[in-house]
Order: C-alpha cells, then structure tokens, then sequence
C-alpha cells in the first residue's frame, strides 16, 4: 500500500468524513499505486503480460483492426493521438495503406520518463506530458484522425470533461474511440483511482460513480453519434465506445 493509500484511509474510515474527497485530490493521492505497477512491469518483463510486453517496442506492429476501421478512408497520411498512454504505446505502428503520425499523453509522464530510464528502455514513441482534461491546451481543435484511449479515462478525476477534451482535438467526421474493463468502480470497489464506472445501457453510453451517473450518449446527441459494443480480448470482456464527431 502506497502513502497516498495510507493518506485515503486515514481520511475516509477514520475520521469518516460525511462529504466525498474532491476527484482531483483523491486522483493526485492515488497516483503512485499507477506508478509502481509500471515499476513491476518494468522489472519483471511484463508481468503476466508477457507475449504482450514484447509487442510494444516492435516497429512493424499491425495497426489494430478496431483502430483502423474509424479511420477516414479518403487520406494517405493520419494522425492519432493516445491519451493516457502510460510509458508505452498501445497502438500500433504500421499500416499497409496509411502513413501513421502517433502523439502520446498521460499527466504521469514525467514520472514513466524516470522508469524507462532506470532500466534503460527507450519507447518508440515518448509519451508527452497532458491530463485528458486539458488537452485543449497542448493540441488545436480539430488535430487528429482518431483520438484513442485504453484502460486509463475511468481512472481520471473527470471522465466526462476528458472525452469532451478529446472530442474537441478530433476532426470533424473523425471518431474518439475508448477501451475499458466495464464497471471499473464497481469491481475495484472503489479503491485508489477506480472511482468511475463505463457501461452501456440499451445501447447508450453511461458514465456512473459513487454519487450519480450521466448518460453521455442522450446528452451530446446534438455533437456526436455513440456506439457501444463489448468485444472479448484475452478471455477478458471490453466495453468499446466509438464517439463520432459531428460538429
């Protein structure tokens, strides 16, 4: 257990507060339990994502089919943009039709930084220092071809903020696309940074907590069009929202 673990249970059943911690203050004391799995993966090869581990530092890995298939279709050249890559990229590097231009974020950046260093590693592309909730001040509206993010937005302090950043750096007719567990919270029991839940319901986009939940899909219906699917990867189940932009 990390001090910013130690910190959050002094606080919350100890003292028992009756109002709920600010998100922003619960993520920034929950932020190195993120840091020293990366340490683990690091220092043991992947952990148990071995056959995985391997695939991150391959120049020639296949742009993902999910990905590819949001790409516009009238362009040779595209750019994408991870948010909340972590240290290494997920996406993948080549594609048989497309020049592909990849930027990397994640507001621990700095830290990882320090990680690849310490057993030498160095990404094929180095992720930048952002929070998906401010990426209107690293990038101009309208940047990129596909904005992508995998595992990391319902471990932010505002999901909802962050895939609205994340629509305003994408292109018009151009697609956010997110990857995660379903019912992060929920399953995590809402420890460290598990505080949010993604899920579909009758075919909308729901983003719950503890204390509400929004229906993203009824809300923004006027700016964008919201699919939800769950697909199985790793005999794991994944929610997969792709988000097109409309105006």
């Amino acid at each position: 257990m990390g001090w910013g673990d130690m910190i959050l249970n002094v606080i919350e059943n100890k003292f028992r507060l009756r109002l709920p911690l600010p998100p922003k203050f619960r993520w920034w004391l929950s932020h190195k339990s993120e840091i020293d799995f990366w340490d683990n993966y690091f220092k043991n090869g992947g952990l148990h994502w071995k056959a995985n581990y391997e695939l991150k530092f391959d120049p020639q890995l296949r742009l993902q089919d999910e990905l590819a298939s949001l790409l516009p279709k009238n362009r040779q050249e595209v750019k994408i943009l991870d948010v909340g890559a972590g240290p290494l990229t997920y996406v993948g590097k080549v594609h048989q039709n497309l020049n592909i231009s990849i930027e990397a974020v994640d507001p621990l950046a700095v830290y990882y930084d320090k990680l690849l260093n310490k057993y030498n590693i160095t990404p094929l592309v180095r992720t930048k220092s952002g929070s998906a909730e401010q990426l209107s001040l690293l990038f101009p509206a309208n940047s990129f071809d596909l904005v992508f993010a995998r595992n990391c937005i319902d471990h932010s302090y505002n999901p909802e903020k962050a895939i609205l950043e994340m629509l305003t750096t994408v292109k018009v007719g151009c697609y956010v696309l997110l990857a995660h567990i379903p019912n992060e919270g929920e399953n995590e029991g809402y420890h460290g940074l598990h505080q949010w839940n993604f899920n579909v319901r009758n075919g909308d986009f729901i983003i719950s907590s503890k204390t509400g939940e929004v229906n993203f899909t009824k809300k923004y219906s006027s700016g964008c069009v919201v699919a939800c699917s769950i697909l199985t990867k790793d005999n794991v189940d994944w929610l997969y929202t792709s988000i097109l932009k409309l105006s």
